[in-house]
Formats: C-alpha cells, sequence, structure tokens
C-alpha cells in the first residue's frame, strides 16, 4: 500500500513537473496555514521583536470581491537560528487572486529596517488565493454636502 502510495506520489510530481508546475503552488483557501522562511546573511544585531511579511494583490480586481481585502501580513515569528527565522499565519479570506510579498520588515529595539522586492530580495514570492466570499458592501448611491 505505502508503495503505491509513493508510486502514485511520484507519477504526480513528475507529471508536475513535465507541465512547469509547482506542487507547492497550489491556490490557498481562507484558513489555510501559511510559512515562509527567511535567511540572513549575518545575524541582526540585538533582539528582533516583530517580522513583518506584507503581501499585495498583483492581479486584476475581481468582480464581486470588489471590497475585501487586498493587501494582508503575516507576523507570527520564531527564530531558528542566528540568522533564520520562521514567519507564519494563515490564509485571510482576501479577494481571489495572485499576491506578491512586496515587504519584509524586521524592528528590534533599536530600529525598524524595510526588505523591499526586488530592491533588497530577489526571490519573487507569489501566492493564489481563492475564495468564495462576496463584498457585503453595497455601492455608493450618492455623496452630498450636506447644509
Amino acid at each position: 500500500m505505502l508503495k503505491r502510495m509513493l508510486l502514485l506520489l511520484f507519477a504526480f510530481a513528475s507529471f508536475a513537473s513535465a507541465q512547469n508546475m509547482n506542487v507547492a503552488e497550489s491556490a490557498k483557501q481562507p484558513g489555510d496555514p501559511l510559512r515562509y522562511t527567511i535567511t540572513l546573511d549575518a545575524p541582526v544585531k540585538g533582539a528582533v521583536t516583530t517580522i513583518i511579511l506584507s503581501f499585495s494583490l498583483v492581479t486584476d480586481v475581481q468582480k464581486g470581491q470588489e471590497g475585501l481585502q487586498q493587501d494582508f501580513s503575516l507576523m507570527a515569528f520564531k527564530q531558528i537560528s542566528s540568522v533564520q527565522y520562521q514567519v507564519e499565519g494563515v490564509t485571510p479570506a482576501s479577494m481571489s487572486g495572485t499576491y506578491q510579498l512586496k515587504q519584509i520588515q524586521f524592528r528590534t529595539s533599536g530600529g525598524i529596517r524595510n526588505y523591499e522586492f526586488p530592491t533588497d530580495f530577489k526571490q519573487e514570492v507569489k501566492l493564489k488565493i481563492e475564495t468564495p466570499e462576496k463584498d457585503v458592501f453595497p455601492k455608493i448611491k450618492s455623496v452630498e454636502p450636506t447644509r
């Protein structure tokens, strides 16, 4: 049974590779776990108090989802080594589409450092989200001054 499961997994991975797909790139649903590892080229001076990974929608706004969020951040982190940190969270109920990691922020008691894509890190980290959520806000009919 285990041998058969491994063969099926290998066959799927081979098919995905042949189709230029990454098995890890499957679309996420709201509530799915997200986890990223950041490796620095040297230790941070001082204790890191906060790490924020900021993602932004890079595809078109989805019709019917206009009021859903188009940006989100992950902030729960743990230090793995002197130069490695793991940041995690869950996929939010944001607009369906592709999101890109745009900024990583490190904070210590001594300061804040923003790392921007593609200036400070070159890896293009993208995430596809599919959500059934719809916009709960009606359209604005008018805005007029009141006397």
